[in-house]
């Protein structure tokens, strides 16, 4: 099977993008280059990945998310063999660990939230490569138990009889709401109010994995206010989000990089979340179990200011608005 990589790179910036002007230019091409290597790329996979809109925007098709879901699997698996090649004559690399992050496709911004432990890791582990790579919410649970990633790093505990789960750090949560929205200005509410908002989820994830992001501690499963959605991706989640289709929990490291046309709310008294990473039962090598270890004591409260991140002194307060004011 012939498969451009050059093309699948090019796909995957594609994505991040989101549009085809600003993702030539992050690759120094001219629109028309970038689009024959779309085509040849759909020619080669023989199906069509990416709808495109009058202005220059991008959505993926429904075989595009189930590309891009494995593609950035298959980019790093390629990086990770030419590093091995180059550096086999001068620093034998032992094994590559695979560090799933839900949600992220390029893993890009997460990865820059975890630049701190993943470079630790790499000190205290000489010779072993960690790779940071990006799964889909409707492949959370199937990334491991199909050997795609060896950690995932999850924002709760994940119950599964070949899976365990060990606490690594804790994180807070935002909302994050369309600039239009009547929260927008007010930067902060109490999380109870949030907590009545339309909340978006993805219908097939578990609700058991997706917990903090419903609030499942503040209130019970009957009094959410769900809305179904098919967004893979964070990327993608952002843009339901400007839709108006609904509000969304996030990580604040993730929040605080919510972007243009979206504002992040602060919930005040929402609790703290645990942050877990969840390996294969079975993988008890002591490679995977030092990696695990090194985890914990990296994500420790004086050793992970990224997941500690100080909240903006604008959003320091909290607004409790009448109902009336929070519906959507």
């Amino acid at each position: 099977m012939e498969l451009d990589l050059e093309c699948v790179a090019s796909f995957l910036i594609l994505c991040e993008e989101e549009h085809f002007g600003r993702a030539a230019t992050r690759l120094h091409l001219t629109s028309p280059a970038l689009s024959k290597r779309l085509q040849r790329l759909e020619h080669q996979i023989g199906a069509r990945l990416i709808d495109r809109g009058p202005t220059g925007t991008t959505a993926l098709t429904a075989a595009g998310w189930q590309f891009a879901g494995h593609a950035t699997a298959v980019m790093d698996q390629a990086r990770a063999a030419q590093a091995a090649a180059r550096a086999a004559a001068h620093t034998p690399i032992r094994a590559v660990v695979r560090i799933g992050v839900p949600g992220i496709i390029s893993a890009q911004p997460m990865t820059r939230s975890l630049t701190g432990p993943i470079q630790a890791l790499r000190r205290r582990i000489p010779g072993v490569e960690i790779h940071c790579i990006g799964v889909p919410y409707g492949s959370t649970l199937d990334c491991l138990l199909n050997d795609m990633v060896d950690i995932l790093w999850s924002p709760t505990e994940i119950a599964h009889p070949a899976l365990e789960s060990r606490p690594l750090g804790t994180v807070m949560r935002v909302g994050v709401v369309p600039d239009r929205h009547p929260l927008a200005e007010a930067g902060a509410v109490n999380v109870e109010d949030f907590a009545g908002l339309p909340l978006l989820h993805h219908g097939a994830v578990p609700l058991s994995l997706m917990s903090a992001g419903w609030l499942a501690d503040v209130r019970p499963l009957a009094q959410a206010r769900l809305v179904p959605c098919d967004a893979q991706s964070v990327s993608a989640l952002r843009q339901e989000i400007l839709r108006g289709q609904g509000v969304a929990v996030m990580p604040l490291p993730l929040g605080l990089e919510a972007g243009a046309g979206l504002q992040t709310i602060t919930l005040h008294e929402v609790p703290v979340t645990q942050i877990y990473a969840v390996y294969r039962r079975a993988d008890k090598g002591p490679l995977i179990q030092e990696v695990l270890r090194l985890l914990q004591a990296i994500t420790s409260p004086g050793g992970f200011p990224h997941l500690d991140t100080p909240l903006p002194t604008s959003c320091a307060g909290a607004t409790r608005l009448p109902a009336t004011h929070l519906m959507t």
